[in-house]
């Protein structure tokens, strides 16, 4: 006789309280865990019951960010873009439930016809296979109701000048993450991909030009606001959650696409 298929809601999934967005018991490695979005992924991880371990470049960020979430929390120092570096940080995490990829590699405005070949290899390695090389050592340990959520951006839709490897890297992991939610399956592969969001990366512009650059980005779209990290961690946690979502891209821009 015929096996009824098990439906979404009823597979099993690490042990949990009643609550839908309970993470307890669940094991969640977040790169990029120490600052902007990536912490307060890790910190509403943690407060929903997971073990979360965080990795980043920067130890004295980790520590801070470890000492203020202060509850099931570690983590460890890594460079994405070093592979041995990436190994020791899922040897260090062991086993995870989800991985969250919330790095923000940074890269120089170049136009292709202008610059130099192996520079534009290098964004593309930063961008695109350090997070492919980060999902092909986490797979072996998340189970069938685990999940990847990959953060990438709003140039996937609307492309700036200079920016041309950052926008192919985020259309490239869309189709990457649709393929491997087929090939992978039932792993889930998520993408969330937010607007302008107030975060320490715009930090690199003066204060006064930045609150100038926010105000008119407010001004043009609808929800006439700029994003606060927590609204994008909270969609990576349901990503996270919800067990009927796969290869699916969660926009949050404030309606930029629209205008």
């Amino acid at each position: 006789m015929a096996r009824r298929p098990v439906t979404a809601g009823e597979r099993k999934s690490p042990p949990t309280d009643d609550h839908p967005f309970s993470l307890h018991g669940a094991s969640v490695a977040v790169l990029g865990g120490s600052s902007g979005i990536g912490r307060c992924v890790a910190e509403q991880a943690a407060r929903l019951g997971a073990r979360v371990f965080i990795g980043a470049r920067s130890a004295k960020k980790i520590d801070c960010a470890i000492s203020e979430i202060g509850q099931n929390i570690n983590g460890q120092s890594v460079d994405v873009a070093d592979a041995a570096s990436l190994r020791r940080f899922f040897e260090f995490t062991g086993p995870v439930d989800h991985l969250c990829w919330s790095v923000a590699a940074k890269t120089d405005h170049r136009r292709i016809a202008d610059d130099d070949l192996s520079a534009l290899k290098t964004d593309w390695d930063k961008l695109f296979w350090a997070l492919v090389e980060a999902v092909q050592l986490a797979l072996p340990g998340i189970g069938a109701t685990g999940s990847v959520t990959a953060v990438t951006g709003s140039l996937r839709l609307r492309p700036v000048a200079g920016k041309s490897m950052l926008t192919a890297s985020q259309q490239a992991i869309e189709g990457l993450f649709r393929a491997l939610a087929v090939e992978h399956a039932p792993v889930r592969f998520n993408i969330v991909a937010p607007g302008v969001i107030d975060t320490a990366l715009w930090t690199q512009m003066e204060k006064n030009e930045r609150a100038a650059f926010f105000r008119r980005h407010a001004e043009k779209i609808p929800a006439k606001a700029i994003g606060a990290p927590q609204s994008i961690s909270s969609l990576i946690i349901s990503a996270m959650v919800n067990p009927f979502m796969t290869g699916s891209v969660l926009t949050a821009d404030g309606g930029e696409a629209l205008v």
